[in-house]
């Protein structure tokens, strides 16, 4: 919560009168994930369903007096965390319709290994889009692990394993891609 009052504080001076910035703060501690959402989309869980992880009480974004609150969510082993910008809630197809996000991430979290999960998503998306996106698109997906260095105890301890990709409109050329 301090670094969103902070980075609220800092950036407050470089905007316009209409200008703000969503973000979602995250931080990955055993057996739970902790969050500081302002404005930004609820990431989501995926286990059985995929189920978003709206706060409790919203905060406005960075710029307009957010009131930052931490959310402290069990993350257990076999579950994935999908944080997404709105270039994939958002994506429409030549209809309009909005991307179907709920169903198409259950769909790609079933891959095995987080690359493939996050390629599966991609592909979804841009077929629904047609090809292109009118919005930057950023997806992360985690998901904690059990790893083998002993920790302080002697006992395992947890890790969280990460990958992410980044998607840029470019104009009249489709979307170009970096992982």
């Amino acid at each position: 919560m301090d670094l969103a009052t902070h980075l609220d504080v800092r950036i407050k001076g470089d905007l316009g009168p209409e200008d703000f910035v969503t973000v979602l703060l995250a931080e990955f501690a055993p057996g739970e994930v902790r969050l500081v959402n302002c404005g930004h989309p609820a990431p989501l869980r995926i286990g059985l369903r995929a189920e978003p992880l709206t706060p409790s009480r919203r905060s406005a974004p960075l710029g307009l007096n957010p009131l930052p609150r931490l959310q402290r969510v069990r993350l257990g082993a076999g579950e994935r965390l999908l944080l997404y910008t709105d270039g994939l809630s958002e994506a429409r197809d030549a209809k309009g319709t909005m991307f179907p996000l709920g169903d198409r991430v259950r769909e790609a979290a079933c891959q095995p290994h987080l690359r493939e999960c996050l390629d599966t998503l991609l592909s979804l998306a841009t077929a629904h889009a047609g090809g292109s996106f009118q919005d930057d698109l950023a997806l992360i997906m985690c998901e904690p692990r059990r790893t083998t260095p002993m920790g302080d105890a002697g006992k395992p301890h947890d890790s969280c394993v990460v990958h992410e990709q980044l998607i840029t409109p470019q104009p009249g050329r489709g979307i170009d891609g970096a992982d």
